[in-house]
């Protein structure tokens, strides 16, 4: 019994130390986390336990200046002065362990606050997000407090998001959390500018690999004349987007995949909309493809659709096809008027040769032999044959048939030019043909011809016809040729012409 009460007495002995609130060292198993803590006022944090064990205890925490800073039950602390310290301490009634916490306190006031402009003009509907910033960097309360003047023509948002409600001036006004400083920012808002105050956009939101498709833009309010807005796309390699106008986009399909498209308002950046899109493998595909080098004729309309033009009796080879996602490569062709058109198919070369036969429009397609539903149209326009034309002056068309009357030559009078016009009816307007007139040897001496294109048409060539002064009545035939850059055979009329005096 005399040996166990130094015991006794050592235990009682650290008992009174603890109960005194000094912490036992960090590998003691009974520890606050930090140990050392600043805030400044008005500040809360969250101290934490480390005990091991852990079970079994009844806690009760306390402040060495509650009026500095206080504790709750749980151990969450708040500075509640400006300036100051305070020793928090945690003891375990149960096992009488107890540690501690330093708590400083000390207040950095806010000096001034930059609310980033003196003024800001305004559209009825729109929106302004204030971004202030507060000095010095590491001041203690970083919150501000927005109020307007006039509510009636602009209201600010807890956030500082200024929405412009009627015409006229308010007067935004800005303060520190701690009540130190302020600012003030003009507001003006303008009846004669609608600004945008929603924005959104309605297109295909799944569609397949390689479609094309344009989108429309509407903006709210419904007046809104601030019109105007900037495209993004979270992955460009899915999707590619082009502005058209201030109402409309284009959106390509460029692989499959996920992506997000979002719409912006120039007028009011903050406004902005953002839609998802899907792009798919898509179902079987067949397309016509071309060489625009080797056939000029065959071009886009602005619906991305080909259209063909080619001349009775003319064949062209300038055609191929696209397969997608398709197993068998196999294809079929037709013309839905085989009397204006043919067209056939040549495995071995991928290509199509289309014939003309007779004047007229019609559609060839292409199809899938595997799957008929993958198919494709083209437009194909037929010329008349290359012995077709008009001729006329400015008195009106010479022979209404189309064809030159021998019986009835064009009269040339010494000394008055004749100007004729010419459309060679097998060339479509783009191809430009030029016009070439050969003079017979005699009609050579008194007879001199011009020819240029004429400006309102590509397919007419205008020839000027010049007498030289003379007496003489001569007659004799010119020969009136085409000439184009497409590798057309060329083609000629005769045209008699009849020189005189009156």
């Amino acid at each position: 019994m005399m040996r166990a009460k130094p015991i006794l007495i050592l235990a009682g002995l650290m008992a009174g130390l603890l109960s005194c609130g000094k912490s036992q060292p960090e590998n003691s198993g009974f520890r606050i986390e930090p140990s050392y803590l600043s805030l400044s006022m008005g500040q809360i944090y969250q101290l934490q336990l480390k005990a091991d064990p852990a079970g079994g205890m009844l806690l009760a925490w306390s402040s060495s200046a509650p009026e500095v800073v206080s504790v709750d039950p749980g151990g969450l602390v708040k500075a509640l002065a400006a300036e100051g310290s305070a020793n928090i301490s945690v003891v375990d009634i149960n096992s009488s362990r107890s540690a501690s916490c330093q708590v400083n306190v000390k207040t950095i006031w806010a000096e001034r606050i930059d609310a980033g402009g003196a003024s800001v003009k305004m559209a009825l509907g729109e929106t302004w997000q204030l971004n202030p910033v507060i000095s010095p960097p590491d001041v203690s309360d970083k919150s501000v407090s927005y109020s307007s003047s006039k509510e009636s023509v602009a209201t600010v948002s807890e956030s500082g998001l200024i929405t412009a409600e009627g015409t006229g001036d308010a007067v935004i006004t800005l303060r520190s959390g701690d009540g130190r400083c302020f600012a003030t920012v003009d507001v003006h808002v303008d009846k004669e500018r609608i600004g945008v105050s929603g924005i959104d956009f309605s297109f295909k939101t799944e569609v397949a690999k390689d479609d094309v498709q344009t989108a429309t833009v509407s903006y709210s309010p419904a007046e809104a004349n601030q019109l105007g807005f900037t495209l993004d796309c979270s992955d460009w390699s899915v999707a590619f987007l082009e502005p058209v106008d201030q109402t409309s986009f284009r959106i390509r399909a460029l692989k499959v995949g996920d992506c997000e498209i979002t719409l912006t308002s120039v007028n009011n950046p903050q406004v902005s909309r953002t839609r998802s899109f899907t792009v798919h493998e898509g179902e079987p595909a067949v397309k016509f493809s071309y060489s625009q080098t080797n056939y000029p004729m065959l071009y886009h309309e602005y619906n991305y659709k080909m259209h063909l033009h080619l001349v009775a009796g003319e064949s062209i080879t300038a055609l191929s096809a696209s397969v997608s996602n398709l197993n068998s490569r196999g294809l079929s062709c037709a013309s839905s008027d085989e009397s204006v058109a043919t067209v056939s198919y040549n495995p071995k070369t991928s290509r199509f040769t289309v014939t003309g036969i007779g004047t007229g429009e019609t559609k060839i397609s292409v199809r899938s032999v595997s799957n008929p539903e993958a198919r494709d149209e083209l437009n194909v326009k037929v010329w008349p044959a290359p012995d077709t034309y008009l001729i006329w002056d400015e008195n009106g068309y010479l022979n209404g048939s189309g064809k030159v009357n021998s019986d009835k030559p064009l009269k040339i009078i010494y000394g008055q030019p004749r100007t004729l016009r010419v459309s060679f009816y097998q060339h479509p307007a783009s191809s430009r043909p030029a016009g070439k007139v050969t003079i017979p040897s005699e009609l050579a001496s008194v007879l001199s011809a011009e020819t240029s294109h004429f400006s309102g048409n590509g397919s007419q060539v205008l020839i000027v016809l010049t007498a030289k002064s003379g007496t003489e009545t001569v007659s004799g035939d010119l020969t009136i040729s085409s000439i184009t850059s497409l590798g057309r055979t060329p083609f000629s009329f005769k045209l008699p012409v009849t020189i005189s005096a009156r």
